[in-house]
């Protein structure tokens, strides 16, 4: 029961957080919306850190990859985001970032784990991500689409 409640606060948060970011988009750029987010948000982690949790020694490689991780999952991809917000809006936003995130996920299964997807699979994806297009042109015509 705790993951079903931990999915939709998940959804919830992601749907406050596209609406309260598109607002504040309109008065920030996407690189300083970003900056300032992750600014706030490494603070308060850090200091939930140091409260709650004791102090966690690793080698200074898994460190690195944990900094490298951040700056492009939150440095690049938060960014890309709220230029998304802002250029085609918030429901379309999560729609084609919520779709592509499986694709992209199986991707790089491919490259760094092996797994390969059947060619049913393939199809599956091809097929969602032409109704997503589809969507996003019905809704936002003159807006980015995807093909």
């Amino acid at each position: 029961m705790i993951g079903e409640f931990a999915a939709l606060a998940a959804a919830l948060c992601w749907a406050v957080s596209a609406r309260l970011f598109r607002v504040l988009g309109s008065a920030f750029s996407p690189l300083a919306l970003n900056f300032w987010k992750g600014l706030l948000s490494a603070g308060l982690l850090l200091a939930v850190s140091v409260v709650l949790f004791p102090p966690i020694e690793a080698p200074g490689a898994v460190w690195g990859w944990l900094l490298l991780s951040g700056v492009i999952g939150i440095g690049l991809g938060d960014t890309f985001f709220f230029q998304a917000l802002s250029k085609i809006g918030d429901a379309q936003s999560i729609l084609i970032a919520e779709t592509l995130a499986p694709v992209l996920t199986a991707l790089l299964a491919m490259a760094w784990i092996g797994e390969w997807l059947s060619w049913q699979q393939w199809l599956a994806v091809a097929l969602v991500i032409i109704s997503v297009d589809v969507i996003v042109r019905i809704h936002k015509p003159a807006a980015l689409t995807l093909f």
